[in-house]
């Protein structure tokens, strides 16, 4: 049993090898295998002191009487720096596909850790788990066809004997239940508080569904409900997105004065470059390698709407438009990268992990495809996401539809069998829920946040102006109202701090 005692750990474990199914054999499924960490420790951290390893070793088809594979599912258990209340809080990262672990470096100091242990899970088929349906084949491919690329990973998939329609959040949220069983028996955790982020908010809410037992609070930031067809309105939400931007910076007196029909500026850079695209040189920051570099109306418009997710990013991007339309096209990779100079900085990056094999784990391109091909495209109609499209303007519309369509046809490649309806049905739940939304955000507005609300008995909606995807740790507001919540989750947090945020300040050059 670990502890921030525990001191045997190492007379026992070895480095850590994907895949140890030999040694999992000889236990009885589900168990833990405790191990040394295979990510980089972050500084100021020690294994078997501040935090420990581990790996749930499960079924891979919990709902198979047949199939005895195995799977290994890699975890951390951050301990808390105060002394720790009773409870842990578990971490669902988003995606579907996302690596918990490949971001523990901005976890280490997250308020959340503050009185509560915080376990990061690599959920079956992401990151640091095994096996791992990252698709090596779509960060490699160089043809025009990313399909083809698609197709190589899926086949790889079947070559290797993994059950790709056993990757969905039923499957998930079993994994989590029996690793919650697991830990109350090993560290004597009382119950758990669950912490959902995007795609992650979807698989609390199977939880909240499937295994409320041992759950005493739920966190559900930028909110991916179940009952969402989020196909069919995702060209729509991303417009939506993009007009907060537009008319937010229009209805500031500085930002406009700066940035004068901003709308009409970012449109014509997108018809422009699509046209004629940009080409530059990139320096990387770490290597100091010069590479040449392509800029099209299409990828412009992929960074602004990526930036859109980032509350630090979206001050900067009246900016950013204006630069590129006088041919600063440099300045999109200090957005990306997030080494803007004279402050211009997004914060800390989040740590990239690579095996050679398996290629950057901290985004499991598999992973998504599984989740979304069994649980929402079959319940979305591509003509209805065409039809809701229609608000669009033209010179992106186009665009937006196509990445729909890709979608579609990707899943034809997956042929999975659809989720059971209940994949679609909203999740009723008396559980204290605390639901939190940004305004801006290009992917789960606060629409989606309110729909899961309206049928959680207990919730608290908090929506945050000038916020974009993923409120937790935003600031000094979204803390103190999670601080509460964890506190004492029966109690509405005082919501004062969100009236007194007066929206964005944009940078002014």
């Amino acid at each position: 049993m670990p502890s921030r005692l525990f001191t045997m750990l190492w007379l026992f474990v070895c480095v850590f090898v994907p895949g140890f199914s030999a040694l999992a054999q000889e236990d009885e499924l589900p168990f833990i295998l405790w191990s040394a960490c295979p990510f980089e420790i972050p500084e100021g951290e020690a294994e078997a002191e501040t935090l420990d390893c581990g790996f749930l070793v499960t079924y891979e088809d919990h709902f198979s009487d047949e199939d005895a594979t195995q799977v290994e599912l890699a975890f951390a258990i951050l301990y808390s720096i105060n002394e720790p209340m009773p409870d842990a809080v578990i971490y669902l990262e988003g995606g579907p596909g996302g690596s918990a672990l490949s971001s523990v470096d901005s976890w280490v100091e997250s308020s959340v850790r503050v009185n509560n242990d915080l376990i990061l899970l690599d959920q079956r088929g992401t990151g640091f788990s095994f096996p791992s349906l990252n698709c090596i084949e779509l960060e490699t491919y160089e043809g025009d066809d990313p399909l083809e690329a698609e197709q190589a990973c899926f086949d790889r998939f079947v070559d290797e004997g993994i059950n790709v329609n056993a990757y969905k959040s039923a499957q998930s949220a079993t994994d989590i239940a029996e690793l919650m069983a697991l830990l109350q028996e090993e560290i004597d955790y009382s119950e758990f508080n669950l912490l959902g982020i995007s795609y992650g908010t979807r698989l609390a809410l199977t939880m909240l569904r499937d295994y409320p037992e041992g759950i005493r609070s739920v966190i559900i930031d930028s909110v991916y409900p179940p009952n969402v067809n989020a196909y069919e309105h995702q060209a729509a939400n991303i417009y939506r997105g993009l007009q907060m931007l537009f008319d937010g910076c229009t209805a500031d007196p500085d930002c406009e004065d700066a940035y004068p029909d901003l709308e009409a500026v970012f449109y014509d850079i997108y018809v422009s470059l699509n046209e004629t695209p940009a080409a530059y040189e990139s320096e990387d920051p770490d290597t100091g390698v010069v590479t040449k570099q392509q800029l099209t109306g299409d990828s412009f418009l992929d960074l602004i709407v990526q930036s859109l997710y980032s509350t630090t990013a979206i001050p900067e991007l009246p900016l950013v438009i204006y630069e590129v339309s006088e041919g600063n096209y440099g300045i999109v990779d200090l957005i990306d990268t997030g080494e803007f100079s004279d402050g211009f900085n997004r914060g800390p990056a989040f740590l990239q992990d690579e095996r050679d094999d398996l290629g950057d784990i901290s985004d499991s391109e598999g992973m998504f495809n599984a989740v979304e091909c069994q649980e929402e495209l079959p319940f979305n109609n591509f003509d209805e996401a065409v039809e809701t499209s229609a608000i669009v303007p033209d010179p992106i519309r186009d665009y937006l539809v196509s990445e729909i369509e890709n979608q579609f046809l990707t899943c034809e490649i997956y042929g999975l069998e659809p989720a059971d309806v209940i994949e679609t049905e909203p999740v009723y739940s008396d559980i204290p829920t605390l639901v939190l939304a940004g305004n801006y955000d290009p992917i789960t507005p606060p629409s989606d946040a309110q729909m899961a609300a309206e049928t959680l008995s207990s919730s608290y909606y908090f929506e945050f102006p000038g916020h974009g995807h993923g409120i937790t740790d935003a600031g000094d507001c979204a803390n103190s109202i999670i601080a509460a919540f964890l506190a004492d989750p029966t109690v509405e947090p005082d919501r004062s701090c969100v009236a007194d945020i007066k929206g964005i300040t944009f940078v002014i050059r």
